[in-house]
């Protein structure tokens, strides 16, 4: 007679082993498991560490750094409706004066372009939105507006304009 004999074989597999327990109270509890053989462990990716990548500088820090100094935003940019424009004789210039809060207004200088004949202002109204990017002038100076000299945004009736 002839036997035949069975080898066993190791494979990487995972088997599900479902478990049940049985209680006087008749209730089931059925707990699933899985096995993980150890070479397989290692391969499972861990999350990426980023501690030690620095981090995106906020629009603030970048111009702290721009500036050399540990100003707000606020010193740089201002935006407010415009409740009055005047344009001094002789000047080059606007003064507008803009509402920041219901007690509080700012005057911002807004250099108008070309000389002498050809000069040409903004075509600022009462009721138009203004931003200006530039500076903020301090005491001790003969005025204290705020400088417009690096940008002018208006919008007027939800619209830009300039």
């Amino acid at each position: 007679m002839a036997t035949t004999t069975v080898a066993p074989t190791a494979s990487a597999t995972s088997t599900p082993a479902p478990t049940a327990t049985v209680t006087d109270a008749a209730t089931a509890t059925v707990t699933q498991t899985t096995t993980v053989p150890v070479g397989l462990a290692s391969q499972v990716a861990s999350p990426e560490d980023d501690t030690d990548k620095p981090r995106r500088r906020t629009e603030e820090q970048r111009q702290q750094g721009a500036r050399t100094n540990a100003s707000n935003l606020d010193q740089y940019h201002t935006d407010g409706n415009v409740i009055a424009v005047d344009r001094p004789e002789g000047a080059n210039y606007l003064l507008v004066t803009i509402a920041l809060t219901r007690q509080e207004t700012q005057v911002v200088q807004v250099f108008c372009s070309g000389s002498g004949a050809g000069l040409t202002c903004s075509d600022l109204q009462v009721g138009d939105y203004l931003e200006v990017d530039g500076y903020q002038n301090g005491v001790g100076d003969s005025n204290t507006w705020f400088v417009a000299s690096d940008g002018v945004e208006v919008t007027r009736n939800g619209r830009k304009i300039k």
